[in-house]
């Protein structure tokens, strides 16, 4: 038969050699007469190429001839090509194993072994084994780790005084779409949430704190739809907005006082009336008046009502009459203007002048003397000569319900998502002992936090803070008052200026203000911070009988700190913002002078055109904007030991305060301030607490030494100088042996990093 009649066998017959071939080729193995590795030659010995797809020739299997395919030495045939086994009998090992370049059906021979099958299912066990373990602790660390911070955590309160931020249509009074069109300016600083004082309609005696409709606008301010626009595109930066809440008093003007001066159902007992003596001289007060309580703003809180035969009662001004918070449909009245609001999107309130909300029940016990006025020495303020204990935090298990059934009953309905968590904060000028009753008791939520007032409060304008009180030691001694009272798994907060409080570089003289904003920015918990206080803005100084605000005296020296005036009137620190160098200072575009010959509602402070302003303040790298930006900047999540991590005090004297932020596996950093009245030199090396002996300077007050890497055993600071001075991570000074967790350090929510096998990351540590 010839060679070259191209026959292709068919799969039996392959199959069926093949199998010959291999039982062939073990027992050759068997008998120790293997060819060397690799010893394969392969070889065609027909005389030429073997097409299989060419037509058979001489119809040789078209006739079913067999065709034949000559064999030669070892090796097994796959069709026409010949696999041969060069010289069998030549080279051959002895105990030769399993060799590169095995047949499939030799390898497979193998595979079933004993030692390979063992080998397979052992890497196997170790793969699963593994992946279960990797699966478990992905679980772990996911169900140990805390969330991220809640967004009311996780920023800056910025409030603003809507009168007072931007002017939009040229009347001299700020507005909604004022606001909105500085939002920019706003993400920029790296503000998420603010806060605005009251923007509802009112008569305006005390500036919105009057209420005449709980959701409504001040026309002035502009419409629902304007303030809607607004919180729109706040939502749409990723921003959030508070409103003002005032449950305490209304306006005379409101609806309900109208109704319930003239004994209508079910409006009679929504304000507190009680039967008094006529008004026999004219002015207004009864004679005598039902008890001796002073009024914030008044000598009496009882007005006699003509109307009504009886007088009324009012904490605040006589347009401002107190509603009676024990009634139940004042109660529901009142949750539903703040379901209103939250319908609306708006993400939170600041609950203001809770702690007045109830009085004594019998309305006729006096109140006694505050013990300064035997002693002398009472502040300025009058309201402070009496001890207001019959109408200030009177029955506070009950002031707490009220409190608490307004988050239960209505912000837990509008926080269903993590994003849209509804926020409550109250304002109560409290010590810490009492102050943090309001963050909820047994386990229950109340406010998320009380605004805490340690930095600001005090007998006076300048609070607990004046020039001549600012040391380290008072410092510390103000902020660890606070700090050891947050109750367990409670959020701190820190406040250093409002619409009721002069301005910071007016209560500390001005080269320490930006001291007084880093350590703002820099302690534990939520910072709020006033319109201004980002440029460093200071008081104007108003002038008897050209005032607005109804607190200022007729009388008296605006520029005598220890007076009444300067003491009691807010139009100190109400003025416009000031935006550039260009008249109004940006504010306004308004040219038309009021009756005081005023273009805006209150006078711009003169020193705008000195440098305090926005515009100026951007473009340069050495401002207290600039400043203010990177330390916002500096409480992200590119920053954890600040974002979340622990507090501890490691230097407070009479010139210094300084503290530590600190979080495993992340950089540390070291806050200090000089408070002295000289530059000084410190050596934290030598505190031996675990501080490093250098570290670099991420921000400095004046922002001249940012990046300088600076040695920690003779560091310099200028008088009012403040650093935040960046570590290596790992120093753990809150682990030292001389700390003391609740004296020296605190931790409010903590995450510590690990680094497994460079992969895994996180787990919870409290």
């Amino acid at each position: 038969m010839s060679q070259n009649s191209g026959y292709v066998p068919s799969e039996d017959d392959r199959d069926s050699r093949i199998e010959a071939t291999v039982n062939e080729y073990q027992s050759i193995r068997s008998s120790d007469a293997m060819p060397p590795r690799g010893g394969f030659l392969y070889s065609n010995p027909l005389p030429g190429p073997v097409d299989p797809v060419s037509p058979p020739q001489n119809g040789s299997v078209a006739e079913g001839k067999d065709v034949e395919t000559p064999e030669v030495g070892y090796g097994f045939s796959a069709g026409p090509a010949k696999f041969e086994i060069a010289d069998p009998e030549s080279a051959i090992p002895k105990n030769t194993g399993p060799y590169a370049g095995m047949p499939k059906e030799v390898l497979l021979q193998y595979s079933e072994q004993p030692l390979w099958v063992g080998l397979r299912w052992f890497f196997l066990t170790i793969f699963i084994v593994a992946g279960l373990g990797l699966i478990a602790w992905t679980v772990f660390v996911i169900m140990t780790s805390p969330s991220c911070l809640p967004w009311w955590q996780d920023t800056v309160i910025y409030q603003i005084y809507p009168r007072s931020f931007k002017d939009s249509d040229g009347d001299g009074i700020g507005d909604i779409k004022g606001i909105h069109e500085k939002l920019g300016y706003l993400d920029d600083l790296g503000v998420k949430t603010v806060w605005l004082s009251p923007i509802f309609p009112s008569p305006m005696k005390d500036f919105g704190y009057d209420v005449s409709d709980y959701t409504g606008i001040w026309e002035t301010f502009g419409t629902l739809d304007d303030f809607q626009r607004l919180l729109d595109a706040m939502h749409e930066r990723g921003m959030k907005l508070i409103l003002d809440f005032v449950p305490n008093h209304t306006s005379d003007q409101l609806e309900w006082f109208n109704k319930s001066r003239e004994s209508v159902d079910p409006y009679t007992n929504y304000y507190v009336w009680r039967d008094c003596h006529d008004d026999n001289d004219g002015d207004g007060t009864p004679d005598p008046p039902p008890t001796n309580w002073r009024s914030v703003f008044t000598e009496t809180m009882w007005q006699w009502d003509d109307t009504r035969q009886q007088c009324y009662l009012h904490q605040f001004l006589v347009e401002q009459p107190d509603l009676n918070l024990r009634n139940d449909h004042v109660k529901q009245e009142l949750t539903e203007a703040i379901r209103t609001w939250l319908s609306r999107g708006v993400d939170g309130f600041r609950v203001d002048a809770i702690g007045h909300g109830l009085e004594e029940e019998t309305y006729s016990v006096d109140a006694p003397d505050a013990p300064c006025v035997a002693q002398g020495n009472c502040p300025p303020d009058p309201y402070f000569t009496q001890l207001h204990n019959y109408t200030f935090e009177y029955d506070p298990e009950r002031l707490h319900g009220i409190i608490q059934g307004w988050r239960d009953s209505v912000l837990t309905e509008y926080s269903n998502e993590p994003e849209k968590y509804r926020f409550m904060v109250t304002e109560v000028y409290l010590p810490p002992q009492g102050l943090t009753r309001y963050y909820g008791k047994d386990g229950k939520v109340e406010a998320d936090f009380p605004f805490n007032f340690q930095l600001i409060s005090g007998d006076s304008k300048y609070g607990n803070l004046p020039d001549y009180e600012l040391t380290g030691t008072k410092t510390h001694e103000l902020v660890d008052s606070w700090l050891k009272e947050v109750p367990a798994r409670r959020w701190p907060n820190w406040v250093l200026g409002n619409h009721d409080n002069h301005r910071l570089p007016n209560r500390f003289n001005p080269e320490y203000s930006r001291a007084m904003m880093m350590m703002l920015l820099m302690l534990p918990g939520t910072p709020t911070t006033y319109y201004g206080e980002e440029i460093g803005m200071s008081d104007i100084t108003p002038e008897v009988g050209k005032t607005q605000d109804p607190f200022c005296p007729d009388s008296g020296d605006p520029m005598d700190e220890s007076g009444t005036f300067f003491a009691t009137c807010r139009d100190y620190e109400r003025a416009p913002m000031q935006w550039s160098a260009e008249s109004n200072a940006g504010f306004s575009d308004n040219n038309e002078t009021d009756q005081y010959g005023w273009t805006t509602w209150l006078p711009v402070n003169s020193d705008y055109q000195q440098g305090v302003n926005v515009e100026e303040q951007q473009s340069a790298t050495d401002s207290a904007l600039s400043m203010y930006k990177a330390l916002i900047g500096m409480r992200g999540l590119s920053h954890l030991a600040i974002h979340r991590g622990w507090f501890c005090y490691v230097l407070y004297n009479e010139n210094t305060f300084a503290f530590v932020r600190e979080l495993e596996g992340a950089p540390g950093y070291l806050i200090t301030m000089n408070l002295g009245d000289q530059p000084l030199t410190d050596d934290y090396f030598a505190l031996d607490v675990g501080i490093p002996l250098e570290g670099t300077i991420a921000v400095s007050t004046r922002m001249d030494r940012n990046g300088d890497r600076v040695q920690l055993n003779k560091l310099d600071l200028a008088v009012g100088e403040g650093l935040v001075i960046e570590y290596a991570a790992g120093h753990n000074i809150h682990k030292h042996e001389s700390m003391e967790e609740g004296r020296d350090c605190y931790i409010f929510s903590e995450k510590a990093y690990v680094n497994f096998m460079g992969i895994l990351s996180t787990f919870r540590v409290e």
